[in-house]
């Protein structure tokens, strides 16, 4: 994994941004959209020396992911792997390059799963996102987060200002989706399912005759729409 991590420089207004990526495929860098963002000319180095140009194969704010294109001979490439499975407490190690010190190596472990966390703007929320203690720092961001089987179970990407050892990473499993779209289309396509639903709450469970312990969660299907993929799945109305 940390073969194949890269350093990238993303020229915007004149102004250098730097951060961390790494070769998901043969020419196929992932990155954090942040990192590239306003970018007229971008530039990887690899863990070799050599600097190579970069073209946005694509790219999406709201998961803050890119992807990019780059040429290439001998790059050492490393898939994505899962995060489905991860267990609190586990050895996690982030490598990138904060503040400019490529190839930096950090430990900790998975603190917690599900967060939720502002982007920097306030613009947005992120959630999902994996918590590690492994320190995560400006120039991290785009890096690989890897278990102790050299697995990338996480996208390096934000920290909390001022807070020591709370980084947060994008989990692999949701990351998945969007670069394979972003490699297809150049965008990330919306998700669809034909169905329509409202809130499962204690009324509706009652009215519905739904027996449940505690507070009722979940959703009640009103609609679903025909030849969708939710009608294809077997759900209906009710």
């Amino acid at each position: 994994a940390a073969a194949g991590t890269v350093r990238i420089l993303g020229n915007a207004c004149g102004l250098g941004v730097e951060g961390s990526g790494w070769i998901v495929a043969p020419g196929v860098v992932v990155t954090n959209a942040h990192v590239i963002e306003g970018a007229s000319r971008i530039s990887i180095t690899l863990f070799d020396g050599r600097e190579l140009e970069a073209e946005v194969v694509g790219s999406d704010r709201d998961s803050d992911l890119a992807v990019l294109k780059v040429a290439g001979k001998g790059l050492p490439a490393h898939p994505l792997g899962r995060s489905a499975d991860l267990l609190i407490g586990e050895t996690v190690v982030a490598i990138g390059n904060p503040f400019g010190l490529s190839r930096t190596v950090t430990a900790g472990v998975l603190s917690a799963r599900g967060r939720a966390v502002p982007s920097e703007s306030g613009e947005r929320v992120y959630s999902d996102f994996l918590q590690t203690d492994a320190s995560i720092n400006p120039g991290n961001s785009g890096g690989p987060l890897v278990n102790l089987e050299g697995s990338v179970i996480g996208i390096n990407t934000a920290v909390i200002s001022g807070a020591n050892g709370i980084g947060f990473a994008i989990p692999a499993d949701r990351a998945r989706r969007v670069v394979d779209d972003l490699l297809r289309f150049g965008e990330l396509r919306p998700l669809w399912t034909g169905v329509r639903w409202t809130t499962l709450d204690a009324d509706l469970a009652r009215e519905l005759g739904v027996a449940a312990q505690g507070s009722p969660r979940g959703v009640a299907i009103e609609k679903v729409f025909p030849d969708s993929p939710g009608a294809d799945a077997g759900l209906e109305s009710g």
